[in-house]
């Protein structure tokens, strides 16, 4: 069920292991649902590895993990961002080298 609401916001019921939550979102009702799933299918996955059946416990498992992945991909982004920038300031003094290089010897 959707219904419209101030700030483009809609309002959408979700359903997460027979507990149902109201979200408001900017999103589809499709990307809604992926979500509602992807849920659903980690805590699922945490519940077969865990000997707990609380579901608030494997909630926050579920929510520990993604924050761990989450951290990581963050991480990993700006690892990625200072590796990019010491191999373009590398490729930056190369090119300067062999401008250098150039003018020397075009003016020899």
């Amino acid at each position: 069920m959707v219904e419209s609401s101030q700030n483009n916001l809609k309002q959408y019921k979700i359903n997460i292991k027979g507990h149902q939550f109201s979200v408001s979102s900017q999103y589809t009702e499709e990307q809604i649902r992926e979500v509602e799933a992807f849920l659903i299918e980690r805590i699922d996955e945490i519940a077969a590895k865990s000997d707990t059946y609380n579901l608030m416990s494997l909630t926050v498992l579920v929510a520990l993990n993604l924050a761990d992945d989450l951290l990581s991909i963050r991480n990993n982004k700006d690892y990625m961002a200072d590796a990019a920038r010491e191999s373009l300031m590398s490729i930056c003094n190369r090119l300067d080298s062999v401008m250098e290089k150039e003018k020397i010897s075009s003016t020899s």
